[in-house]
């Protein structure tokens, strides 16, 4: 950073110190400046919680649109939130348990079942080696084991009712869930539409900044006020002269007075009274109220 650079933020920070430790007043900005901030602060902070939930949305009208589209993603979560509790409730812990408990012993008697298979022909291809009492005993085993291994299996395959049931609920409750998100999105959809329609029918307005102007007093202190900026089509109208534009419709009754529609460019050739001027515009010259426009260039001090 250049030296200019350093002392222009130390100058800054010097500034912020002021303002927030010794009560320096700082330079303030106008109200629409300020509500305009707070909507797009506000605009901001919806979508650091949408792109969290989303990747895409639509926005044809931030503020009130993307307050929409939050509050319907909302309620497809706590749809989603029901569905996770009901797939779990009916579904998820019923075969966990049945995992963790029948089939789990199913195949610890599969194992202990080969196992005694194994010893039983062992024995028995050692015949003439092992004692004949000895391979009865594991043959004995044996069908016991399998007898037992059966039966367990048997029991479990003839539940097969209760786990379409369990398999149908996880259906029904996913079926409900996308209902419900299809509803929903589709009301967010119709709103979003509207929207879009009401957008596209408003008609456009254009942006006026209002720069200050600071001037400086003989005391040393400076005071502030806004000016209305001129745009380049303003100005190759004006060409320097005095003039206004037209905040309101005018359109009187009385020769005497001139016609003009919202931002129409008037030059000021006269100053009547208080509550009135006197204008030309098109090459038509008449009076019209003061607070009908706001001034640009303003007429001369005689």
């Amino acid at each position: 950073m250049s030296v200019s650079g350093m002392k222009k933020q130390l100058h800054k920070a010097s500034q912020l110190v002021s303002e927030r430790l010794m009560g320096a007043e700082g330079t303030k900005m106008d109200e629409d400046f300020l509500k305009m901030e707070k909507s797009v602060m506000a605009i901001h902070s919806l979508l650091s919680e949408l792109i969290s939930r989303t990747t895409e949305f639509i926005q044809p009208n931030p503020g009130g649109a993307l307050h929409s589209v939050g509050e319907s993603l909302l309620h497809v979560s706590e749809a989603r939130d029901v569905l996770d509790q009901n797939v779990k409730q009916k579904f998820i812990d019923p075969m966990t348990e049945m995992q963790h408990t029948e089939v789990k012993d199913i195949r610890y008697q599969l194992r202990k079942l080969n196992g005694r298979r194994l010893d039983f022909d062992y024995k028995r291809r050692r015949r003439g080696k092992v004692p004949l009492t000895d391979t009865h005993q594991a043959w004995d085993k044996y069908l016991c084991s399998k007898e037992t291994t059966e039966r367990s299996m048997f029991t479990l395959l003839q539940k097969d009712s209760a786990q379409l049931s369990r398999v149908s609920a996880l259906v029904s409750s996913l079926l409900d869930f996308h209902r419900n998100a299809h509803h929903i999105l589709l009301g967010l959809h119709g709103n979003l539409q509207d929207r879009l329609t009401a957008a596209s029918n408003r008609p456009e307005r254009k942006f006026r900044s209002k720069k200050i102007r600071m001037r400086s007093e003989h005391n040393g202190s400076f005071t502030f006020h806004h000016q209305p900026s001129i745009t380049a089509a303003d100005a190759e109208l004006l060409l320097d002269q005095p003039c206004c534009r037209a905040l309101y419709p005018f359109h009187p009754s009385n020769l005497s007075e001139l016609t003009f529609d919202p931002d129409d460019i008037i030059t000021l050739t006269a100053r009547v009274d208080r509550e009135w001027f006197q204008g030309a515009m098109d090459g038509r010259t008449g009076i019209f109220p003061v607070s009908y426009v706001e001034i640009l260039v303003p007429l001369p001090i005689i």
